[in-house]
């Protein structure tokens, strides 16, 4: 018989004499619980699940065989061999907090916030080479990874240091050096989001 693949749309108990059908299966000494399913392309059918609530889940991609027969002068539709469609995306490692992506990330906004410092002329253009903008930007990447190597705390940290030189358009420039300056009033971006975050938790508890 064709396998066939569709969405489950929806499924309900299979109601006979009013009550869940059941039956047991010798071969397999196990109780089967009956329901009827439903899929988005138009199928449906009679189906048997070991869950008496069911282990369908609606919305997801099923494979399944669809077989039609006589019983006792009626046709039936009988759903069988219904498995959930192995998803090559979802079955992927992800990459959210892989250590050497987020480094490359990091690195990567680092290098546009040091550039950035002499596109706003914060910085002499005139002092401007790859070297210094190198050594810019590798100073901001390991203030970035110092506390952890996660995205969502590293977004953080990157955030607050383009925040920083965004600052520095607009204030008088501050004596101390600027890449200093830059990671100080990051320091203090962080120290008040993290006073943030422990005010939002206390409330939940």
């Amino acid at each position: 018989m064709k396998q066939l693949q569709s969405k489950l749309k929806s499924f309900q108990k299979l109601i006979i004499d009013d009550k869940h059908y059941t039956w047991t299966s010798e071969k397999y000494n196990q109780t089967f619980f009956g329901f009827v399913v439903e899929f988005e392309n138009g199928d449906k059918g009679n189906a048997n699940s070991t869950k008496e609530e069911g282990n369908y889940i609606i919305e997801t991609e099923y494979t399944y065989i669809k077989e039609i027969k006589e019983v006792k002068g009626r046709m039936i539709t009988n759903i069988k061999g219904i498995n959930k469609l192995n998803n090559n995306f979802t079955q992927q490692k992800s990459t959210y907090n892989d250590p050497n992506k987020i480094k490359q990330m990091t690195l990567s906004v680092c290098q546009s916030a040091a550039i950035n410092l002499f596109s706003k002329e914060i910085v002499p253009k005139k002092n401007y080479s790859e070297e210094m903008t190198d050594k810019i930007a590798n100073k901001f990447y390991l203030w970035v990874i110092k506390e952890k190597i996660d995205r969502d705390t590293c977004s953080l940290r990157w955030n607050a240091i383009m925040r920083s030189i965004e600052i520095l358009t607009f204030i008088p420039i501050p004596e101390i050096t600027t890449t200093d300056w830059v990671i100080k009033n990051s320091e203090y971006f962080m120290s008040q989001i993290n006073k943030l975050l422990i005010t939002k938790t206390e409330e939940n508890v």
